[in-house]
């Protein structure tokens, strides 16, 4: 099983409601598969080429998730496409890694 760690920097104040439509899979009326995300992402925001170990990744993850705590703020959306990709997909903020106690 592999991971793909990808950074962009995006403007949020463009409908977010557009990339969960782009994530979506369509078909033609003959069967061609139609696959706008990467499209749509690559037209709308910018990767960041940073050099980030997808193991290390994982762990990070982890690590915000279970032992942080932090809270996505854009989960609704990180779940939808995730259901549109047929992989796990989290959407994170700024505001969502600022580092929290933990009670």
């Amino acid at each position: 099983m592999g991971m793909l760690v990808e950074i962009r920097n995006w403007d949020l104040d463009s409908l977010i409601n557009k990339l969960v439509d782009a994530s979506k899979i369509k078909k033609t009326w003959y069967g061609k598969k139609i696959d706008n995300y990467w499209t749509y992402l690559n037209e709308t925001s910018k990767p960041l080429l940073i050099d980030f170990d997808a193991h290390i990744f994982s762990d990070l993850l982890t690590f915000l998730l279970e032992e942080r705590a932090i809270n996505l703020g854009l989960d609704n959306y990180s779940q939808r496409l995730s259901e549109n990709r047929g992989s796990a997909v989290f959407l994170f903020g700024l505001d969502d890694l600022a580092i929290r106690s933990v009670p």
